[in-house]
């Protein structure tokens, strides 16, 4: 009995390891908590649900409680995970291809820049109007200007306005050598 309830325990801890979400800036710690625990009663439940269907299916032969039940929970966690885990290096790969040349503060900017961007609601997306290829492209640009005028490191950090103002000449810049189309005019 001990073994099997070590080996639940471990499963168990595999399903709450896969189901820390990867994207959690911005949330609040009861967000986050209240997030790991739903997606681990959900793979528990699912693996309780599957254990019993094949518990009837094969007539009550052998005990409904068994370690492969630990083992359930992680696999169904591993395939919720799958979709994030594969969302989060496609973002990477993205921010890779379009700030290859840079220093790794722009490169950190950027990825922090476009985890924003794909984590906003989409009302909020539609209103800034740039598509996702777009935004990568300008952030980049912004986050480079930023290192060029030295405002990263600044103490006290730069006011909202001058951080408005670099982004407002970087889409400007963007716009003049068309690399970022004109708004429709509306």
């Amino acid at each position: 009995m001990r073994g099997t309830l070590l080996v639940l325990a471990a499963g168990l801890a595999a399903t709450v390891f896969l189901s820390v979400g990867s994207r959690t800036a911005g949330r609040s710690g009861a967000a986050q908590v209240g997030e790991v625990v739903g997606a681990v009663l959900l793979a528990v439940l699912v693996a309780c649900l599957l254990r019993t269907v094949w518990w009837l299916v094969r007539g009550r032969r052998r005990p409904w409680l068994t370690p492969w039940l630990g083992a359930l929970a992680a696999a169904v966690a591993l395939a919720a995970a799958v979709p994030r885990i594969s969302e989060s290096a496609q973002e990477a790969r993205d921010v890779d291809r379009v700030a290859a040349g840079d220093s790794g503060r722009v490169r950190d900017c950027v990825r922090g820049a476009v985890s924003g961007y794909d984590d906003a609601p989409d009302a909020r997306r539609d209103e800034l109007g740039w598509t996702r290829g777009q935004f990568l492209l300008i952030a980049r640009e912004y986050c480079a200007e930023l290192e060029r005028r030295g405002l990263m490191d600044r103490e006290p950090p730069p006011s909202q306005a001058t951080l408005s103002h670099v982004m407002e000449e970087v889409v400007a810049r963007l716009r003049r050598d068309e690399r970022l189309p004109e708004p429709p005019q509306g």
